[in-house]
């Protein structure tokens, strides 16, 4: 479990800031499906209560993996 909220850590906060430097070519998309997967199967809203993660927003359609992964985490990447 530890392992995977590290590798979480580095997914999404990696993913973020390739987002804001224009780089998402260099997100690993694949490392970041697994993880989502691995979320959804698990019983996530009891990390989303504490108020560690947001509740879940929509994925714009055709979203690449780490767009997935960082709506689930209740990230909203859609333009203002």
């Amino acid at each position: 479990m530890a392992a995977l909220i590290h590798l979480n850590e580095v997914l999404v906060h990696g993913a973020g800031l390739a987002i804001a430097g224009g780089r998402e070519a260099l997100i690993d998309e694949p490392a970041c499906e697994e993880p989502l997967t691995t979320m959804r199967r698990m019983d996530f809203g009891a990390f989303r209560r504490p108020g560690m993660f947001g509740p879940e927003v929509p994925a714009p359609a055709g979203a690449p993996a780490h767009g997935r992964l960082l709506a689930f985490l209740g990230r909203d990447l859609r333009p203002r």
